[in-house]
C-alpha cells in the first residue's frame, strides 16, 4: 500500500521518505526479496507510480515487483486492497503499508500460518484494536466482500471485514516487537521517533 501522501512530512510520496538512510519502501522490498515474495505496489496517481518506479530502478531493486494504479479514483485503503485483489495471481494476498519502516515481512508468514479455514488473518492488540492493513486475505471471499462494500458506497475496510470469517491473532504471536514494527510515519514526531530507533539499532 504505497499511495500515501507525505505533506506533513514535506514530501508528496511518503514511501520514498528516508528512514535510517534509506527509503522506507526500499527497506521493505529488500526484506520481501529475502522471503522470495513478489510485491504489487499500489499507488494512487501517475506521479507516484513514475517516481517510485524510477527510485526502485535506480536503486537496482531486482525484477519481481509491479507498481499498479488504484483501480478506482478514490484514495482509500479499501481501494488499494481491491486493486491488489483483482491483480492477484494466487489464492491469498498479504497486505502491508509502506510507511512502516521497521515492519518485518516475516509477520505475514506467521499470519498465513494462522489463516487455516478463515478468510482473513489479522493482528489483534490487547485493547481490541486490529491491524487490517498488515494482514493476510483469501482472494475470492475478500474480493466479494470488498465489492459488496464498494457497491454500497462504503469505503471503510471494516465494512468488508464484517462480511468475512476472520481470525484475529494476538500481536505477540505476529510481531517480534509490535510497537516498533507497527510504527507508521505520519508526522514529524513519528519520524523523530523512527530516527531514535535507527540510532538504537546502530549501537
Amino acid at each position: 500500500m504505497a499511495g500515501g501522501e507525505g505533506k506533513r512530512l514535506g514530501t508528496g510520496i511518503k514511501p520514498l521518505l528516508q528512514v535510517c538512510g534509506k527509503p522506507i519502501l526500499l527497506r521493505l522490498l529488500e526484506k520481501l526479496e529475502v522471503l522470495g515474495l513478489k510485491p504489487l505496489i499500489i499507488v494512487h496517481d501517475e506521479e507516484q507510480k513514475k517516481k517510485i518506479e524510477e527510485a526502485l530502478v535506480n536503486a537496482g531493486v531486482k525484477a519481481g515487483w509491479r507498481v499498479l494504479l488504484d483501480a478506482l479514483n478514490k484514495q482509500a485503503s479499501i481501494v488499494g486492497i481491491y486493486t491488489a485483489l483483482i491483480n492477484a495471481s494466487g489464492e491469498v494476498i498479504g497486505v502491508m503499508p509502506s510507511d512502516t519502516p521497521f515492519l518485518n515481512p516475516a509477520a505475514l508468514l506467521r499470519l498465513h500460518d494462522k489463516l487455516k479455514d478463515s478468510d482473513a488473518s489479522i493482528p489483534l492488540w490487547p485493547n481490541g484494536y486490529i491491524e487490517p492493513l498488515i494482514a493476510i486475505y483469501r482472494v475470492q471471499p475478500t474480493l466479494r466482500a470488498v465489492e459488496g462494500s464498494l457497491v454500497r458506497g462504503s469505503f471503510q475496510v471494516s465494512s468488508a471485514l464484517r462480511r468475512l470469517r476472520a481470525s484475529y491473532v494476538p500481536v505477540s504471536e505476529v510481531f517480534d516487537s509490535p510497537e516498533v514494527e507497527t510504527l507508521n510515519i505520519n508526522s514529524p514526531e513519528d519520524l523523530e521517533r523512527a530516527e531514535e530507533i535507527c540510532a538504537n539499532i546502530a549501537r
